[in-house]
């Protein structure tokens, strides 16, 4: 892996003065959507391009393999929401992973209609390597932070993320009541 020279922080945007009549647009480059966002946009991006050389998959399927590795098997509908993915991509992707030998589906043993996803012990051997590359790019990324900085930023991002997680379920409800 080539290593690149590290670039600054951009400094934050301000907004033009307003001028005339028109109002300035204030950037929302500061805003904490924007922020996650380029941040998932750039880690997406570069972990698609490292685990496609180092394990021949596309990004959906080596996200498939991280979340299923050290989990019970899941259903579909699980990993639907774990992932992110829309049903029919994850059950495409689920399609080719089975076929490389890569997860396995079985009949649930409490509802003979639902159908368990593992990883096969193939995709167990990917995993594993993927987990280790995995940790030590999140070395690098963290790497400056002090343990309790990187304690206290892994904390915040949980914090935040359970509250997004309820302003989309409000929002989810809204929808639905006002059909």
């Amino acid at each position: 892996m080539k290593k690149t020279a590290a670039r600054s922080t951009p400094a934050p945007r301000s907004a033009a003065p307003a001028t005339g009549r028109r109002k300035a647009v204030a950037s929302l480059d500061d805003i904490l959507a924007t922020k996650v966002l380029t941040l998932a946009h750039v880690l997406g991006r570069s972990a698609t391009l490292m685990y496609r050389d180092l394990l021949g998959l596309p990004l959906t399927s080596f996200r498939l393999v991280s979340l299923l590795g050290g989990r019970p098997p899941m259903m579909l509908n699980e990993l639907a929401l774990h992932s992110g993915i829309d049903k029919s991509q994850l059950s495409r992707a689920i399609s080719d992973l089975v076929a490389q030998d890569i997860v396995s589906r079985r009949t649930s043993e409490d509802d003979s209609r639902a159908v368990q996803i593992e990883l096969a012990p193939r995709g167990l051997e990917l995993y594993a390597t993927l987990s280790k590359h995995a940790r030590k790019r999140n070395e690098r990324l963290l790497g400056s932070l002090s343990d309790p900085k990187r304690a206290q930023l892994l904390t915040m991002l949980d914090q935040v993320t359970v509250l997004a997680r309820d302003m989309l379920a409000e929002q989810e409800a809204d929808a639905r009541a006002d059909r």
